[in-house]
C-alpha cells in the first residue's frame, strides 16, 4: 500500500488481522496518498492494535472514510 497510486477503496472485513495486522497497515498508511476508503471491520483488532493502527492513521491526509471494530 506504501507505493499504491491508484486503489481507492480498500474492503479488508474478516481477516482476522489482529494487531500485527494493525500494525502494518498502519506503517503503510504514513505513506499513501490515495487511499479513501478502508473497511477493517472483524479484523480482531483490540486496543493495542488499534493504538498501532492509529500511528500510521495520524500522518495520512487522504484518508476519509475508516470502518473499524474492535474488541
Amino acid at each position: 500500500m506504501q507505493t499504491n497510486i491508484s486503489l481507492r477503496t480498500l474492503l479488508l472485513a474478516f481477516n482476522g488481522f489482529g494487531k500485527d495486522g494493525a500494525r502494518a497497515l498502519g506503517e503503510s498508511l504514513v505513506e499513501n496518498d490515495t487511499l479513501r476508503d478502508l473497511d477493517l471491520t472483524n479484523n480482531r483488532i483490540d486496543a493495542n492494535g488499534m493504538a498501532l493502527l492509529m500511528v500510521g492513521l495520524r500522518r495520512n491526509e487522504a484518508l476519509q472514510t475508516l470502518k473499524v471494530s474492535i474488541l
